[in-house]
């Protein structure tokens, strides 16, 4: 655990922020507009616009790849063929270096 929180937590809650962010490329791609979104996923208009702002920043391209690195580090987890604490911290350092 990291200061209370699990790592598998994480994991999900950054995943779900990835995710987001593609829909809302996917979104961008069709031309339909932040707010359609935010009604369509029930989601408030300040954090899709926040997620956006990440996207701009990072890229799709990027994105794409720390959603398939988290899916593949969930199950390496969950097989028990890598640890919690080594598995994110290789990511961090991977992507946020």
């Amino acid at each position: 655990m990291l200061e209370g929180i699990e790592i598998s937590m994480l994991i999900g809650q950054i995943s779900q922020i990835f995710i987001i962010a593609h829909q809302i490329y996917a979104y961008k791609v069709c031309h339909l507009s932040i707010d359609q979104l935010s009604r369509d996923l029930k989601l408030n208009s300040y954090r899709i616009k926040k997620i956006s702002y990440f996207l701009s920043k990072i890229g799709i391209n990027k994105i794409k790849k720390m959603i398939l690195s988290l899916s593949k580090l969930d199950k390496d987890i969950k097989n028990g063929l890598v640890s919690e604490k080594v598995g994110f911290e290789r990511f961090l350092i991977t992507f946020f270096n």
